[in-house]
């Protein structure tokens, strides 16, 4: 973790809401926006990300002048493209690809680094599943996240779970296509998947606890391919993956 942050140069900071991936999206448009617009991103000490990741940015207390809220989620506001030089507040998810389009690259291989313990305990776990599954360095890995929890409950909001034939027709099509095959299933509700999915010799399941989300991503990013599902997680899981591979 870096010093707080002493300057008189204008900052920004964003609104933290939700779990490991929506924070994750908002820390990535905190530093689209505030490298578009020349502003010094900052976020609080106690962020869940730092414990997660090596962020190389500043942490500071910050008392905002100016308040921008987000008025549609998963949506670009042309807003945040001119920001006066003030500190400013944005409040909201931020959720969409465009506010930090321009610092992709450097958001994967500078921000988004996962803390050492994380790392090498994502390796173990992915060498004991496949020795307890009989496969070698040489199979191919398929991580597939299974959202469920919240996104059940909350159909009526416009949320939607993957259904169970989403799951079967994905994983068939990897099965055609490889024949050395091992499927990491990580989900929020692991029960549910071992009930309604396969229980094979080329499925393994995770069954890390909620404050290990950071240790399912980990694991999710270093499998070859990737079956994702709805959610923010599931999002950076397949970004994460297609920039390591």
């Amino acid at each position: 973790m870096n010093s707080e942050l002493i300057t008189n140069k204008p900052k920004v900071s964003v609104y933290f809401g939700g779990r490991l991936g929506n924070h994750m999206f908002g820390y990535a448009s905190l530093i689209g926006i505030a490298h578009s617009n020349n502003l010094i991103p900052v976020i609080s000490e106690s962020n869940l990300l730092w414990d997660v990741f090596k962020l190389p940015i500043h942490y500071g207390h910050f008392e905002a002048n100016v308040v921008i809220r987000q008025k549609n989620v998963g949506t670009y506001e042309k807003i945040v493209e001119n920001l006066e030089p003030k500190d400013t507040l944005l409040d909201g998810y931020w959720q969409s690809w465009k506010y930090f389009e321009n610092v992709k690259d450097e958001l994967l291989t500078k921000h988004f680094l996962l803390h050492d313990d994380v790392d090498l305990e994502s390796d173990q776990f992915i060498l004991n599943a496949l020795k307890e599954k009989h496969k070698t360095k040489d199979t191919t890995i398929v991580g597939v996240h299974i959202r469920r929890g919240d996104f059940v409950r909350q159909r009526l909001k416009g949320f939607s779970a993957a259904p169970v034939s989403y799951y079967y027709k994905a994983m068939n099509y990897f099965r055609r296509k490889y024949s050395d095959l091992l499927f990491i299933m990580v989900s929020n509700d692991v029960f549910w998947a071992e009930d309604h999915l396969d229980q094979g010799e080329d499925i393994y399941y995770s069954h890390n606890t909620p404050d290990k989300m950071a240790l399912d991503l980990a694991i999710l990013s270093k499998c070859n391919h990737s079956v994702i599902s709805s959610g923010s997680f599931s999002w950076w899981v397949k970004l994460s993956t297609a920039f390591i591979n």
